[in-house]
């Protein structure tokens, strides 16, 4: 069954070849392969290789993925441990470029062909290891019901044909061998399998280090009391403490080259690459409700399978109670840590994909639920058929984009419930189109908007601000206008919170301002830009407007500029929207009757 369904699987992977799947954050995880061994500057000293290939392939939109450090290196956002991982199939993918006569560049077909070969080969892995993990607990019956459920009812199916390349599938193989070691350590503990299972963890964990999380379900495996835990923890730091000497080694092995690569390039053994203020964790304020249950990105809503796993909780207890507790623990910690993380929904992804990795975990009360008999076994067998068609079927819906991997809604997921084909009309209730509005930079369609509320900073209220001053020589209205007189003086913010805008996801302005250029325009540089600030008081999604897109501006008389703003996928309904002008250059410049116009669907 399970080789069957692998088949069927990499056939139509296969099948969708000729796309661009080294991409966006797959981009970034793959080029340090690239970096090292064909531009030979994992530093990326030299950006001129790493654009070249932006513009054959537009392989990114813009170059996200990489960090500037103070030494002028450039630091890849992400750790190496997917590049580790991906390794073998580049280099597979560099040896049939130059044998057939394909650019060796890191990106040409046979890279995106092996990349393909390597989703196969980690789906095949993947599946014969859950396979192995299972029959440590249960029947043949009952392990080949489990791989049924896991791979034609979860969210693992679409993570397979839809998103070639992302860590989530590989990481599924590594976790669940990862398992297999520490069952087997506590079996018959060995030197060489707490070795093994230190190089398993340490290329989890630099793969994602949530993936770290599996270290409390490993010390508390088969403990049922406080007493156990304690005594475990003596065990293993006293009877143990070589093996985990030699687990903490293999770890290290696989560790050293990103903390060496890091300490080479910015000077630091560890380095936090994450600098964009917009993603973050903040454990203070999960979005349980959301992670599990929206119709945008629901776990439980577009993988309702795993509510059958959740009652399995019951039957574990019943029947492993050392196994209950460090499961329930660690189901628990995972959802709290996956949905501490600000951007919750995980970009383009059906439910979240996040807790693929660990479903060997999550799906072991299911096979105990499955050893049911009688009355409850048909009712349990009825729903694991029809959870299983409703993801065939929503998995067909997501590849023919019926269904969104962004934008979904309560109202759109009903309107296109088991449809083939989008009602009319339908599409006005997704999310905004975000990717339409970079593109476009303003609202295109008003039809659903309407202007709601104006703020206007005057400047008639003086404040003390370095880098300008207030001025009565010239105003366009009022008595004052502000004067930037610095090379990076900001005019005084217009602040407005988000929700005195808005209590729905999004909205636009049209931001407006009066300038005066006292010097020439070359020479002050000016930058327009509106951003959002977080309670950290840090900016995210900043977008600036330099004098270039503003050639109508005259030296010595009032002009006015605009341009508009669509809000971003923000972190708390608290964060505040900023809008100023910033002075780039030298000279002069004087900024009155600073306006934003909101418009949104409320």
């Amino acid at each position: 069954m399970s080789g069957l369904l692998c088949f069927f699987i990499s056939a139509y992977v296969l099948g969708k070849s000729g796309g661009q799947f080294i991409s966006w954050d797959i981009f970034g995880y793959y080029l340090y392969l690239p970096a090292t061994f064909i531009y030979h500057d994992p530093g990326l000293h030299d950006l001129s290789p790493v654009h070249h290939v932006l513009e054959v392939y537009q392989s990114t939109p813009t170059l996200y993925q990489v960090a500037e450090v103070e030494s002028g290196n450039h630091i890849i956002m992400y750790s190496m441990g997917m590049a580790m991982v991906y390794l073998p199939f580049f280099l597979f993918g560099h040896l049939t470029a130059f044998i057939g006569g394909y650019p060796p560049d890191g990106f040409s077909a046979p890279y995106e062909f092996w990349m393909m070969a390597g989703d196969i080969f980690y789906l095949f892995a993947g599946v014969l290891l859950f396979r192995k993990w299972c029959r440590l607990f249960f029947s043949e019956q009952i392990t080949t019901w489990l791989i049924l459920a896991l791979v034609a009812g979860t969210n693992f199916l679409f993570l397979q044909v839809g998103m070639i390349g992302m860590p989530h599938i590989y990481l599924f193989a590594w976790f669940t061998l990862a398992l297999i070691l520490m069952h087997q350590w506590y079996l018959r503990p060995t030197k060489k399998t707490a070795f093994f299972l230190g190089i398993t963890l340490g290329v989890l964990t630099l793969c994602r280090p949530t993936e770290l999380l599996i270290l409390p379900l490993m010390i508390a495996w088969k403990i049922k009391s406080f007493a156990e835990f304690k005594s475990r923890l003596n065990w293993l730091f006293s009877d143990m403490k070589i093996h985990l000497l030699v687990l903490f080694l293999g770890a290290l092995l696989i560790g050293f080259p990103q903390l060496f690569y890091w300490k080479w390039y910015t000077g630091k053994w560890l380095f936090m690459s994450y600098t964009n203020p917009g993603e973050g964790f903040d454990f203070l304020h999960p979005h349980i409700w959301n992670f599990l249950f929206s119709f945008r990105k629901g776990w439980l809503i577009y993988t309702p399978l795993m509510i059958l796993s959740f009652w399995g909780m019951m039957e574990l207890y019943k029947k492993q109670r050392a196994y209950f507790f460090p499961v329930l623990f660690f189901i628990l910690l995972n959802i709290w840590v996956l949905s501490s993380w600000s951007n919750w929904w995980y970009a383009s992804s059906f439910g979240q994909r996040p807790v693929i990795d660990s479903y060997a975990v999550m799906m072991l009360p299911l096979g105990y639920l499955l050893m049911k008999d009688g009355t409850w076994k048909k009712i349990i067998d009825g729903f694991l058929f029809c959870f299983i068609f409703l993801n065939l079927f929503q998995t067909w819906q997501m590849e023919n984009r019926i269904l969104d991997t962004y934008r979904l809604t309560a109202d759109y997921y009903f309107k296109t419930f088991l449809r083939t084909e989008i009602p009319p009309g339908a599409k006005n209730d997704l999310l905004v189109d975000r990717e339409k509005a970079f593109r476009e930079k303003c609202l295109s369609d008003s039809s659903m908007y309407r202007h709601k509320l104006e703020f206007i900073q005057d400047y008639e209220f003086p404040e003390n601000r370095g880098g300008g001053f207030f001025t009565s020589d010239t105003s366009y209205s009022g008595k004052l206008s502000y004067c930037l007189a610095e090379k990076d003086a900001q005019a005084p913010f217009l602040k407005v919170a988000y929700h005195e805008i808005t209590q729905l996801d999004h909205f636009w302005t049209k931001i407006e301002a009066e300038v005066m250029p006292l010097s020439p325009i070359d020479s002050i540089r000016p930058v327009f830009f509106a951003t959002m600030l977080n309670f950290r008081n840090e900016g995210y999604a900043w977008e600036g407007h330099d004098h270039s897109e503003f050639p109508e501006l005259k030296q010595g008389q009032w002009n006015k500029v605009s341009f508009w703003y669509l809000s971003p996928e923000i972190r708390s309904e608290k964060d505040i929207f900023c809008v100023s002008l910033w002075m780039t250059g030298s000279g002069r410049i004087l900024i009155d009757k600073l306006t934003i116009r909101t418009y949104s669907r409320d």
